[in-house]
């Protein structure tokens, strides 16, 4: 997490803030659109439907990571820019409202494709796909199985980053959506 922060705080806050719906007031009319359609698709009502939902076990990682990133932030006063620091505290909520905007309502659909269906505008084409292969350990020299993914979804902003995993994988690296607390894939 430490790393994940360190690498891309001001990208985080920025998410976070803008899964609440509430970039326009913390950064000015830019951000409207995106907190109209955050609000339309009722994001941040639903965000505390999910984390309510969620099992002890997966409440307490999600809040542990928002208490993380609060916690570097706090550590680190000049980290940020100061107008990304009005999004802090991060709560577990915060966590839930990104991941369900990023999967949700910009993966699976997204604006453009929406006002694409409503002929706003030219239809979008945005190419997005993937695929995996599972190789079962007893079909290996070592005897370990062996996972390859490919995912084809852009690399940047509101999308997949990599980082170190700790933990029993130390020495492995990750593959996960920027400011969600599990990783995707792993490699």
């Amino acid at each position: 997490m430490v790393s994940l922060v360190r690498g891309h705080g001001d990208l985080l806050l920025t998410l976070y803030g803008e899964a609440r719906g509430k970039g326009a007031e913390y950064w000015g009319i830019d951000y409207l659109d995106n907190d109209q359609y955050v609000h339309t698709m009722n994001i941040p009502r639903r965000s505390e439907v999910w984390l309510n939902a969620q099992t002890p076990a997966m409440r307490r990682d999600l809040e542990s990571f928002a208490q993380g990133i609060n916690k570097y932030f706090q550590q680190h006063p000049d980290f940020s820019q100061p107008s990304l620091r009005q999004v802090l505290p991060v709560t577990a909520q915060d966590v839930v409202a990104h991941v369900q905007r990023l999967l949700l309502f910009e993966f699976v659909t997204n604006p453009q494709a929406i006002a694409s269906l409503a002929g706003q505008i030219p239809e979008a084409n945005v190419p997005i796909a993937s695929n995996a292969w599972a190789i079962a350990p007893k079909q290996t020299e070592s005897g370990h199985g062996l996972l390859l993914i490919n995912p084809h979804l852009p690399w940047g902003a509101i999308s997949f980053n990599g980082g170190p995993i700790g933990g029993p994988w130390h020495g492995s690296d990750r593959g996960g959506l920027c400011g969600n607390s599990c990783a995707g894939h792993g490699f």
